[in-house]
C-alpha cells in the first residue's frame, strides 16, 4: 500500500507509531544519556566525551556497512519489516543494561558501560536503517514525502515529550541511587514500547507490494552501484553532518545548563518537554508554509532566524527561568525546522536521481551515516566543554564558566548551521516543497 496525497490509515498511523518507539530510544540515549553516565557513573568529561564519539562513530560506520549489505541482496520490504523487528529486540535487552549499574570498580564501570553501549548501537542501526528506508517506500509524490517526513518528526517530538515528563520524576530526587533505579525502570517501559512498534508495524505493512525498479538519472544495472552518481547525495551528507555536530550538543548541554546554571535539576524534564512541544508546533508550520513557499525562501527565512534566535539565547538564558524556557523553545523550533527541510529535500532528490527500491537503503544508510559521525563529535565537543569549564559532578560552577556554557549553547548550533546550508542546499533553490 503506497502512501499518497490522501493518506491510507494503515501506514500512517504504523510508521509514526514505529518512529515513536524507536525514538524512545534514541532520544533518551541523546538527551540524558551523557548525563547519566557523568552523574551516575561519576565519569569525567575527557573520558566521557571519548565514550559518546567511540559509540556514535560505531554507530555511523555500522549504517552504510548494513545500507551496503541490504542493497547488495535486493533486500525487500518483508525482510526490512522482520530485519527492523529483530534490531528493535536486541536494541531493548541491550538498552535495560545500560541503564543497569552493576555493582563493579570505576574502571569496570567505564568498561561495562562501553562494551554495553556498543552492543545497543550495533543492534540499533539494525532497526533504525530499515525503518528510514520505508520512508521513501511508503510515498510517491513531494507532498507525500513532506507529510510522512513531518509525521516522523511528529511522532519523533511525542516521544520527546514522554521522555521529558519521564525525566522529571526520574530526577525528583537527589539520591543517585534512586535516580538509577528510575532510569532502569523508564527505559524497561520504553524498550516494551519499542518493541510493541516494531511489531504492529511488520503485521499492517506486512502485504506492502515491492517497489517497481524505476530508472530515473542512474545508469545502473539491477543490484549494481554506480559511486560517481552517488556522490550527488554528498552535499546533503555534509550538511547533515555539520548540523547534527551543533544541534546534538546544545541537546546533550540540556541537563547540565538546568543542573549547573539554572541550579534546577528536575527542570530538565520540562526543557525536554519544551523541546518536543516546539519541534510538535514547527512541523505543522513547516507543512502549512512549505507548499507555497519555494525552497529558496524558506532556507532565507530559517538562516535569519536561526541568527536572531542564537543572539536571543546568549542574551537571555540566564536572566529569567521564562527567558531560558523561551530560549529553549526557540533553539528546538529552528532544529526541527531545518531537520525536516534537509530529510525532504533528501527523499524528493532520491525519487529524482536513485532507484527506489535498488539505492535507497544505502543511501539512507549514508545519511544516518552522516548524522552519526557529527553526534560522535558533538560528544568530543561536550567532553572538551566540560573541562573547559571545570566540571565536577555536584559542584557549582563559577560565574565565568556559566557565561562560557551558554554562550556555546548558543553560537555554536548557529555556525554550523551556516555550513550546512552552504553544502546541502545548494542546489534545492529550484524546487518547490
Amino acid at each position: 500500500m503506497i502512501v499518497r496525497d490522501r493518506f491510507p490509515v494503515s501506514p500512517s498511523i504504523s510508521y509514526g507509531f514505529a518512529h515513536f518507539g524507536k525514538t524512545l530510544f534514541w532520544s533518551m540515549g541523546e538527551l540524558v544519556f551523557a548525563f547519566f553516565l557523568a552523574e551516575i557513573y561519576m565519569i569525567d568529561g575527557t573520558t566521557l566525551g571519548l565514550m559518546i564519539f567511540t559509540f556514535l562513530i560505531w554507530d555511523a560506520i555500522t549504517d552504510p556497512i548494513l545500507g551496503l549489505i541490504l542493497t547488495r541482496c535486493s533486500m525487500n520490504n518483508t525482510m526490512l519489516l522482520r530485519m527492523q523487528i529483530l534490531g528493535a529486540t536486541v536494541s531493548a535487552i541491550s538498552f535495560c543494561l545500560v541503564f543497569y549499574k552493576p555493582p563493579l570498580s570505576q574502571h569496570e564501570l567505564i568498561i561495562y558501560s562501553l562494551v554495553v553501549g556498543l552492543v545497543f548501537r550495533t543492534a540499533y542501526t539494525i532497526y533504525d536503517v530499515p525503518q528510514n528506508t520505508l520512508l521513501g517506500r511508503l510515498s510517491n509524490t513531494n507532498n507525500s514525502r513532506l507529510f510522512l517526513s513531518a509525521i516522523r518528526l511528529v511522532a519523533g517530538s511525542l516521544a520527546t515529550i514522554t521522555l521529558g515528563l519521564s525525566t522529571v520524576s526520574i530526577l525528583a530526587t537527589r539520591s543517585p541511587e534512586q535516580v538509577q533505579s528510575n532510569f532502569l525502570i523508564v527505559a524497561i517501559i520504553f524498550s516494551a514500547i519499542a518493541l510493541i512498534s516494531s511489531c504492529l508495524l511488520f503485521f499492517m505493512n506486512r502485504n506492502l507490494p515491492d517497489c517497481e525498479t524505476h530508472m530515473y538519472n542512474f545508469s545502473l544495472e539491477k543490484n549494481s552501484l554506480d559511486f560517481r552518481s552517488f556522490l550527488e547525495f554528498s552535499p546533503i551528507f555534509l550538511g547533515m553532518f555539520f548540523l547534527s555536530i551543533g544541534w546534538s550538543f546544545f541537546g546533550k548541554m540540556i541537563p547540565f545548563y538546568s543542573t549547573y546554571i539554572l541550579d534546577k535539576v528536575n527542570f530538565t524534564g520540562y526543557f525536554i518537554f519544551t523541546i518536543a512541544i516546539s519541534t510538535l508546533v514547527t512541523q505543522f508550520f513547516i507543512v502549512k508554509i512549505g507548499k507555497s513557499l519555494c525552497r529558496e525562501k524558506l532556507i532565507k527565512f530559517l538562516l535569519v532566524f536561526t541568527a536572531g534566535t542564537s543572539i536571543f539565547f546568549v542574551q537571555f538564558a540566564n536572566t529569567s527561568i521564562l527567558s531560558a524556557f523561551l530560549s529553549v523553545a526557540l533553539m528546538a523550533s529552528v532544529s526541527a525546522a531545518i531537520t525536516t527541510l534537509i530529510w525532504t529535500t533528501l527523499v524528493d532528490q532520491l525519487a529524482e536521481t536513485a532507484y527506489i527500491g535498488i539505492n535507497d537503503v544505502l543511501v539512507f544508510g549514508m545519511f544516518t551515516f552522516s548524522s552519526k559521525v557529527g553526534i560522535g563529535f558533538s560528544g568530543l565537543l561536550l567532553g572538551m566543554m566540560l573541562k573547559a569549564i571545570d566540571y565536577a559532578q555536584g559542584q557549582i560552577l563559577e560565574v565565568e564558566s556559566q557565561e562560557h556554557l551558554i554562550k556555546a549553547m548558543g553560537v555554536i548550533p548557529f555556525l554550523v548551521t551556516l555550513i550546512a546550508f552552504r553544502t546541502a542546499f545548494r542546489r534545492s533553490f529550484t524546487y518547490k516543497l
